[in-house]
C-alpha cells in the first residue's frame, strides 16, 4: 500500500466528582482536545525505495492555577500574603515530517524533522515554582534500522 493514514482524537472532560454542586473541572493540566494525524506515502516507480511522511499534533489550551505566597521583605522569605495565579498555554499545533529510504531488504534509514515551523510552546504547564517546560525546538533525527 502506498498511502498510510493514522489519526487519533482524545476528548478529556474530567470533573471533580466530590464537588457535585459545581462539577468543577478537576484538572486543566491536560488539554480538553488532542488530535494527531500522520500520513506516509511510498513513491511510485523507480523511486519506490523512498517514502515521505508528514503529520500534526494539535491540542486545545491547558492551564494550571492555584495560590502562591508572596515575598515578605521583613522575614526575607516567601511567607507574605497569598495571591492567585493561573498559567495558561494557548492551543497549538506541531508539524513534523519524515523521509525514508529502503537501502535493501534488511536495512533502512529515516530522517525526521520535528517541530517543522519551530513553534515555541510549553509542553508542560506547572506552578509558579516549577514544572513549566518548553517543548522541543525544531530538530532532526536520523535513524538507521536493521531487520534480522
Amino acid at each position: 500500500m502506498k498511502l498510510n493514514l493514522f489519526a487519533g482524537y482524545t476528548y478529556n472532560h474530567t470533573v471533580d466528582s466530590k464537588d457535585d454542586a459545581t462539577r468543577a473541572i478537576y484538572s486543566g493540566v491536560t488539554p480538553k482536545h488532542l488530535f494527531k494525524l500522520w500520513a506516509t506515502y511510498r513513491l511510485p516507480g523507480e523511486l519506490e525505495k523512498w517514502k515521505v511522511g508528514a503529520g500534526v499534533t494539535a491540542q486545545s489550551a491547558n492551564y494550571r492555577s492555584g495560590t502562591v505566597a508572596t515575598f515578605d521583605p521583613a522575614t526575607q522569605s516567601y511567607t507574605g500574603p497569598t495571591e492567585d495565579y493561573k498559567f495558561t498555554q494557548a492551543g497549538y499545533a506541531i508539524w513534523n515530517s519524515s523521509i525514508d529510504y529502503l537501502i535493501d531488504e534488511n536495512w533502512s534509514t529515516t530522517l525526521n524533522l520535528n517541530n517543522l515551523f519551530d513553534k515555541r510552546y510549553y509542553q508542560t504547564v506547572g506552578t509558579s515554582a516549577n514544572g513549566n517546560f518548553y517543548g522541543e525546538p525544531r530538530n532532526f533525527v536520523l535513524t538507521v534500522r536493521s531487520k534480522f
